[in-house]
């Protein structure tokens, strides 16, 4: 498995300031923690979803993720430890609250 965390520099409120996955050997997506604020971490995997999703198609190296900012939003990312992946995917949470 990989790990990867992916920070997103931008100004709009509807969208994730980063990004936590997890990447079988293939580079598909089996979990990601998406982090809006310090109270609001939503997750994605094959069973629980919420506003975040599973990429359909497999995640890209770190240089072509990075090569993908624009004026708009600037991307980090970075190799992670399975254990810091699994910190932030304990705090999150399948269901959007607001949405119930």
């Amino acid at each position: 498995m990989t790990y990867l965390k992916i920070l997103l520099k931008h100004n709009k409120k509807n969208m994730p300031k980063s990004l936590y996955s997890e990447l079988d050997d293939k580079r598909n997506e089996i979990r990601q923690a998406a982090v809006f604020s310090e109270t609001e971490i939503l997750q994605a995997s094959e069973y629980d979803y919420s506003r975040v999703t599973l990429s359909s198609s497999p995640i890209p190296s770190i240089e072509k993720i990075e090569e993908l900012s624009s004026n708009e939003i600037i991307l980090k990312a970075e190799n992670i430890t399975k254990e810091e992946f699994e910190e932030v995917w304990s705090k999150s949470s399948p269901l959007n609250e607001d949405m119930e």
